[in-house]
């Protein structure tokens, strides 16, 4: 065997649903439809489109080392097929992936880990570490006003920067503006517009324990648990969206959101 391994469906399957957002199933390359699944003291696995690479790992017994590249959609549907609790054995044999867990068996094609690309690492100017709920809801705050225009690609993310001693995360369409901030961090970094595909991968992190991440001018990089997210940020220049906040405004209105919610709800 070039690889033996066994694991519980419910882990398999965690990790499985933190790479598919990334897997494209329309893909022009057929490697790119793969994942890329290690065995070593425990189960790995790596998914990229060539803009976002994401890589995880769950527990595994493991019998015989290896790795190889399966159809991640294929692979995914069976794991949420099977039922709760089973264990489910893995073995690589004459370039056949051999999937068993209970009376079901089945052999899936796989391709050479070597024809995989790999998102090359750059140095990173800016390092630190963020509680991963302040991480969560500075894009959670401002992802809705992203816009979806392909003519205004600057604007189709959203703009993570440092100012006024704070990290600040705005995204605008044009006609509306969201801007959160969290004062827990100071350090001045490189501001970079995250990508949409980037940002719905950092809504759904999980609130516990902190978020490391890492900023270049041409990429993010950020890890959470067994998680690690690398992206390429989106180039072009985001425009000077504080010159449409208004600065001497005296006409505030304090209300209850959830009285203002049902308002609005009822209205529409």
């Amino acid at each position: 065997y070039r690889m033996q391994l066994t694991t519980e469906r419910q882990d398999l399957l965690n990790l499985l649903a933190k790479l598919i957002p990334v897997v494209n199933r329309k893909n022009t390359i057929p490697i790119l439809s793969n994942i890329v699944i290690s065995a070593d003291e425990y189960l790995q696995a790596r998914a990229t489109d060539l803009d976002i690479e994401v890589t995880g790992s769950c527990a595994a017994t493991v019998l015989h080392p290896g790795e190889t590249t399966v159809n991640a959609a294929m692979l995914f549907d069976i794991v949420k097929s099977l039922p709760s609790g089973a264990l489910i054995d893995m073995t690589l044999a004459d370039h056949k992936l051999t999937i068993k867990a209970g009376r079901f068996k089945t052999n899936l094609a796989t391709l050479s880990v070597q024809d995989y690309p790999v998102m090359a690492s750059n140095e990173y100017e800016s390092e630190f570490d963020i509680p991963a709920a302040e991480f969560k809801r500075l894009f959670d705050k401002t992802k809705f006003a992203m816009s979806t225009e392909e003519t205004r690609y600057y604007l189709q993310g959203v703009y993570l920067h440092n100012a006024g001693g704070k990290m600040k995360a705005v995204a605008t369409d044009g006609h509306r503006l969201a801007l959160a901030d969290y004062d827990g961090h100071s350090d001045a970094f490189a501001g970079v517009i995250v990508p949409t595909k980037t940002v719905m991968l950092i809504s759904g992190l999980s609130d516990i324990g902190d978020v490391s991440l890492l900023i270049s001018e041409t990429k993010i990089r950020f890890q959470h648990g067994s998680t690690t997210v690398v992206s390429k940020v989106i180039e072009g220049v985001f425009p000077d969206y504080t010159r449409v906040i208004p600065q001497n405004n005296r006409n505030v209105l304090i209300a209850s959101a959830s009285v203002m919610k049902s308002a609005a709800n009822r209205v529409a």
